[in-house]
């Protein structure tokens, strides 16, 4: 598969490599790989305006922070540039329009996790004692 070649020759390299996975909008695998702070590799079937931005952000040197991949074509992208993301969640929308976004997570049942520097949104179906130990965490970071 091209992800597992990419990815094998981007990290024979010293500089860090980053992945994620998703499957685009007809099911099909899709494949994001990021090296050092904007080096890519880039399944075909990604949605076209990530595609565009992330060929911006590389063309102008720039740095992408982070990209995460989810189901039906929809994705999260951090860069020096600001964000850009399609999600199909009004909730989870909401969260990432909120503050900065440290990390997100999409299960594939559909629940959800926002990270924020001081706090963290999730939605239902999100393990109760995860939550309880973020809540543990932020609650010690805040003092």
């Amino acid at each position: 598969e091209a992800a597992e070649k990419n990815i094998k020759e981007m990290t024979s390299s010293p500089h860090p490599v980053q992945t994620s996975f998703g499957t685009c909008t007809y099911g099909n695998k899709t494949f994001a790989i990021i090296q050092d702070s904007n080096g890519h590799s880039l399944s075909g079937n990604l949605h076209e305006e990530l595609k565009t931005r992330l060929t911006q952000i590389h063309n102008k040197n720039k740095k992408i922070d982070f990209i995460r991949l989810f189901n039906n074509g929809k994705f999260f992208v951090s860069d020096d540039e600001g964000t850009l993301f399609i999600l199909d969640n009004e909730r989870l929308t909401a969260a990432v329009k909120k503050n900065g976004v440290n990390e997100i997570a999409v299960a594939g049942d559909g629940s959800w996790m926002v990270i924020h520097k001081n706090k963290y949104v999730a939605s239902v179906g999100v393990d109760e004692e995860l939550k309880g130990e973020l809540s543990n965490f932020f609650s010690v970071e805040k003092t």
